[in-house]
């Protein structure tokens, strides 16, 4: 089980390595948190999973884009930094929220 600290830290080399900005020794604590521990690795999927929904989302967005039409990122930002009771949002929690798996729809 992993205990919160460790969690975060999973979730931010995660993220590193996806932003290409991971340094090895960050890599190596990756890489052994990924062979040891399976939630660990359920985590990383489900970083891989909204990164790669996100980039997929992003990229339609800007295909599509037409003159003033404010494009995904910005909407995004807009969303991250929008102002709960004086706080910014944390981008962890935003992660979590958009990588939770989708209900299938009942018909």
């Amino acid at each position: 089980m992993l205990n919160d600290t460790t969690e975060d830290d999973v979730q931010e080399l995660t993220w590193r390595l996806f932003d290409d900005e991971i340094e090895r020794d960050q890599f190596d604590r990756l890489e052994l948190y990924l062979r040891e521990e399976e939630q660990a690795r359920a985590l990383y999927v489900r970083c891989a999973w909204l990164h790669a929904e996100l980039t997929w989302y992003f990229r339609n967005e800007r295909q599509q884009k037409e003159g003033g039409v404010q494009v995904a990122e910005d909407r995004f930002l807009t969303e991250l930094l929008s102002s709960e009771q004086g706080e910014a949002k944390d981008i962890r929690d935003v992660a979590k929220r958009l990588g939770e798996p989708k209900e299938p729809h009942q018909n």
